[in-house]
């Protein structure tokens, strides 16, 4: 039981944060250890079972995203704007704030930035788990990370 609330604690956060609804991110939590425990055997190194765990859940809740939407949207048809850029020490602005910032992107960029920035997953793990190319992971990564630091610019000018 401990072990199971140990992997509750450090995995659900990043399944809710894909999901965004409490009731799907629990499912998906207990029905992604149940496999993680009965394919144990698979796991090589008993070292590493806590990111076999993980991947086991992030991929079973981009598996119920795609099947939410028909498919994940990673494509956004955005005008971007060239605004001259304010100086200013992006590094000085609380994670919280940034976090938040992440939560109102789109639901394409957000899902990359958490996937990418966050879980530390690589291009080509996102494009397998997503089913997109991993240049267009790479891409909308990019155009994320400039919508984001766009948004705090804009609000935070003028405040460091």
């Amino acid at each position: 039981m401990h072990a199971y609330k140990t992997v509750w604690k450090i995995i659900y956060p990043s399944v809710y944060s894909l999901i965004r609804n409490r009731e799907e991110a629990e499912d998906i939590m207990q029905d992604s250890i149940i496999k993680g425990f009965s394919r144990l055997e698979d796991l090589n190194d008993p070292d590493k079972y806590m990111g076999w765990q993980k991947q086991i859940c992030l991929r079973e809740a981009l598996t119920r995203l795609r099947s939410r939407k028909g498919s994940i949207s990673l494509i956004e048809d955005i005008a971007e704007e060239e605004t001259e850029e304010p100086n200013v020490d992006l590094s000085m602005i609380d994670e919280r704030m940034i976090q938040n910032h992440i939560d109102k992107l789109p639901e394409g960029y957000r899902l990359i930035i958490q996937l990418h920035l966050i879980e530390g997953m690589k291009h080509e793990e996102i494009a397998i788990a997503t089913g997109i190319g991993a240049s267009t992971s790479r891409s909308q990564y990019s155009r994320a990370i400039q919508r984001l630091k766009k948004e705090l610019l804009q609000q935070y000018a003028g405040q460091f």
